[in-house]
């Protein structure tokens, strides 16, 4: 999904509290194993192998013992699941759908 907004703004979005730069520019939300420097990832669980993951900032949940660094902001929350969920429905596309109703054919 593409966001195309700034680690601030993400946090807005999801209520979520800031640690590390938060001026850094995220494009686009990818697993924690695809994501590069200018994604997002969220953590779901706290046994989640980050050895690989270079995001430029991770949704984790706010007991979670990981720390930002010079290169990953943290976006901490109270449930990582219900962030992805709210930051889906406001940031993206509209749901679309077929026209209600029996279609002619």
């Amino acid at each position: 999904m593409k966001l195309d907004c700034t680690v601030t703004a993400l946090a807005a979005v999801i209520g979520g509290h800031i640690e590390g730069r938060a001026d850094r520019w995220v494009r686009s939300l990818a697993g924690p194993a695809d994501a590069g420097a200018d994604d997002l990832a969220v953590v779901f669980h706290p046994q989640t192998d980050l050895a690989r993951c270079a995001a430029g900032c991770l949704v984790v949940a706010a007991g979670s013992a990981l720390a930002a660094t010079a290169e990953r902001s943290l976006i901490r929350v109270e449930n990582p699941e219900a962030a992805l969920d709210l930051l889906a429905r406001r940031l993206g596309p509209a749901a679309g759908g077929p026209e209600p109703g029996i279609h002619p054919t």
